[in-house]
């Protein structure tokens, strides 16, 4: 979504539903894109993608993590480790503390992350 649209939804909706839809249908599309593989397709859509989960993100709830996660895991398949580290850092403590260690979704973010530390390492040493 262009930010000039996110910002009227905002503006418009102060109740947040529609921020929510929007939140929830850039997410269930990013992660249906990272799912097939193939990070390119996802590229146009990139940069609302990470306003939306910046957005979200403080509010340190389940779709924050969700976004923080998928904006991650495809930064990663990307190759932009660095840019990637500090989301899935983000939507793990987010799935810790809401859902706590042991959690399903908390060991997906987790493994997520340990991916992404271990191609870091893996690039390091090439």
């Amino acid at each position: 979504m262009h930010r000039l649209l996110a910002h009227f939804v905002q503006q418009a909706a102060p109740d947040d539903t529609a921020q929510a839809a929007v939140e929830q249908t850039m997410h269930e599309t990013a992660e249906r894109l990272n799912e097939a593989g193939d990070p390119r397709p996802l590229l146009v859509l990139q940069p609302h993608l990470r306003h939306i989960t910046d957005t979200a993100s403080p509010r340190g709830d389940e779709q924050a993590a969700n976004l923080c996660n998928t904006l991650g895991y495809h930064l990663d398949m990307t190759g932009e480790y660095a840019g990637a580290k500090p989301y899935l850092e983000r939507a793990l403590a987010i799935c810790t503390a809401a859902l706590g260690a042991d959690h399903p979704h908390t060991k997906v973010v987790r493994g997520n992350l340990e991916q992404l530390v271990q191609e870091m390492e893996d690039t390091r040493t090439e």
